[in-house]
This record gives structure tokens, sequence and C-alpha cells, in this order.
């Protein structure tokens, strides 16, 4: 029972750190995304 639960955890911290990394990389991405379209809404309404 305890071998299950140890192999049980030690397989879900890769999987959470990927999990993680997923995240935090859509969320760059995604305010990355908002900083280019708020720049060039930006840059239109100069011009």
């Amino acid at each position: 029972m305890g071998t299950a639960l140890t192999a049980g955890l030690i397989a879900a911290v890769p999987a959470a750190t990927v999990t993680g990394s997923v995240v935090l990389a859509a969320a760059t991405a995604t305010s990355v995304l908002i900083g280019v379209i708020l720049a060039a809404f930006l840059i239109s309404s100069v011009i």
C-alpha cells in the first residue's frame, strides 16, 4: 500500500510540473498577445 502511494506521488510530481509549465507558457503567450494588440491599437490611434 505504502509503495503504491509513493509510486503514485513520484508519478504525480512530473505531471504537475509539466502541467504548470504548460499553464505558465499559455499565460505568457496570452499576455504577450494582449501586449501586441494594445501596442498596435495605440500606434494606430496615434497615426
